[in-house]
């Protein structure tokens, strides 16, 4: 709710953030792979910055499935091959942290940011997830019970 990762995001082209970060990161002559938080202000809507971290981070894992393969990209890039220009091509799908969501939950319902019935709709339709992943069972089981088990215990802790 104040600061650190979301625990979903939603791929958007904002030519507003490109700006801001390009204009940012020419300013101090960075190049090189790198992810920006920003969050607007909801009272006079203007962009505010955040942190800048030179290094992957758990929504920048998002960029696959928007079609931006940024550890190849960057990979070509340590070789010093020039990687071609590319951009997202798919914007239907929500990025869920999934342990992360579980354990925020009773905090943005307890300030009444979010109810049970948005909580549970906001995971309709396409959601990739950055730390669940069926395919790999064990570590999804240890995500789900560390998940689980922070929900239960911030809504117990809210009740008291």
């Amino acid at each position: 709710m104040l600061y650190g990762c979301a625990t979903m995001v939603k791929p958007v082209i904002d030519d507003e953030i490109d700006q801001v970060c390009d204009k940012f990161l020419l300013s101090i002559g960075y190049i090189g792979l790198c992810e920006i938080e920003l969050k607007r202000d909801s009272r006079d809507g203007k962009l505010l910055l955040i942190e800048v971290n030179p290094r992957f981070s758990g929504t920048g894992d998002s960029a696959k499935y928007a079609g931006v393969e940024t550890g190849y990209v960057h990979y070509l890039d340590l070789i010093g091959r020039t990687p071609a220009p590319i951009g997202p091509s798919r914007f239907d799908f929500s990025h869920v942290m999934f342990a992360a969501d579980l354990a925020a939950f009773p905090d943005y319902h307890s300030q009444g940011v979010l109810t049970w019935t948005e909580w549970i709709r906001s995971l309709r339709g396409t959601v990739k997830y950055f730390d669940f992943d069926l395919h790999d069972f064990s570590n999804a089981r240890r995500t789900a019970q560390a998940g689980i088990l922070s929900l239960i215990s911030g809504l117990c802790k809210r009740r008291h």
